[in-house]
Parts: structure tokens; sequence; C-alpha cells
């Protein structure tokens, strides 16, 4: 059976256009880098933090945000931000046990 050849054009065209789609999508992705010298606003903050912006002004009403003041904005290093999430990994069972069997070891 022939394929008619204005066909296999058409879906090359259509590859190639889905293509050069895939690449704007990549390239518009959020990414969390440790970029030191990106600050961000208080919703972008709460986004990157995955919390609500009254949850964020609390903990920085507490302290327990790293944060700067510009007048009446708050600004936050977006650095700083990453180190809490990073911060907050939870181990596995697996990581406890080997912690405590260095810790042993090390008694010994």
């Amino acid at each position: 059976m022939q394929v008619p050849q204005n066909f296999i054009e058409s879906i090359d065209t259509s590859m190639s256009g889905m293509k050069d789609l895939l690449k704007q999508i990549i390239e518009n992705l959020p990414t969390i880098t440790n970029d030191s010298t990106t600050y961000l606003t208080v919703e972008e903050a709460a986004d990157l933090l995955c919390i609500a912006k009254p949850t964020l002004y609390a903990k920085v009403s507490k302290r327990e945000v790293p944060h700067f003041k510009r007048g009446k904005k708050l600004l936050f290093k977006k650095s700083d931000l990453v180190n809490i999430i990073e911060g907050s990994k939870r181990k596995t069972y697996q990581e406890i046990r080997e912690e405590s069997e260095q810790r042993r070891a090390k008694l010994k």
C-alpha cells in the first residue's frame, strides 16, 4: 500500500510543530534553583513553600522564615527558602538505622 507523499509531509510538519511547542513548554517550566541573587515577593514565596500567604505572614512574625523588609514590602531570598524546603526532608527508617549504626561504631 502506497502512502501519498503529501500525507507524509503533513505528518512531518506536524511533528516539527510539536517539537517546537515542547521546547517552549520546557523552557517555561518553573525550576527550583539555589540562586542566591533572586528575591521573591510574599506571593512567590508562599507558592514556592506551598503554604498560604497568612501562614507565611505568621511564620515571618515568629521569625521562622528569613526575610528582608524594604519599606512596607517583604522580600525573601530564594536560596533561603530552598534551604528551608531541603532542610525539612524526613529521613527514611533505613537512613535512621544507618546513622544509628555509625554512632554505635564510633563509640566502640
